[in-house]
């Protein structure tokens, strides 16, 4: 998911001061990934499980 296509969505939906985009798991709140790269990266899957942190899912 592009940062930037992200952060135009939340602007549309006026919540772009409620969220932030980061790359560090560790000081997340949530994973936002696509549908094809949960199938793809079972990886993902572990850290989140790891970190405790929810997966939302694009379809």
């Amino acid at each position: 998911i592009l940062e930037a296509d992200l952060l135009q969505v939340a602007e549309v939906m006026g919540i772009e001061n409620d969220i932030e985009i980061t790359d560090d798991i560790g000081s997340a709140d949530a994973i936002l990934a696509l549908n094809s790269e949960i199938k793809q990266n079972p990886w993902i899957r572990g850290v989140a499980k790891f970190h405790q942190l929810p997966i939302f899912v694009i379809k």
